[in-house]
């Protein structure tokens, strides 16, 4: 498996990030480390939303509270999201209220570049 790390704590676009090769059966872990906005008390949803270059979703999971560790988010790519030549991923952090959102901060899009086979 790959991990990628991405430190988003100064809540800067990154540049384009290695994300793996088309196709491949390995799973690549992605890790964000959120900016200090996205890690306040009243946040009660995470979302990673993944698109590919077509701007189609290609997962939108929400990752538990629990699984935020010492400010840093993950998911996991899978073989079929890695067709494409580029992934935008972003995380957005909402607080709900009564079913209504009442605020929504969003990370800097992040792209993945996702190379042809080895």
């Amino acid at each position: 498996m790959r991990e990628i790390h991405i430190d988003l704590s100064n809540d800067r676009c990154s540049p384009a990030i290695f994300g793996g090769y088309m196709a491949e059966h390995n799973e690549t872990k992605v890790i964000i480390k959120l900016p200090d906005r996205m890690l306040t008390d009243d946040i009660t949803k995470y979302q990673f939303i993944i698109k590919n270059s077509k701007n189609e979703i290609q997962s939108d999971n929400v990752v538990d509270l629990s699984d935020i560790n010492n400010g840093n988010i993950s998911t996991m790519l899978t073989k079929g999201q890695t067709v494409g030549g580029c992934l935008m991923l972003s995380v957005t952090a909402s607080v709900e209220k009564n079913n209504i959102v009442e605020r929504k901060a969003k990370t800097p899009i992040i792209s993945l570049k996702v190379r042809n086979s080895i």
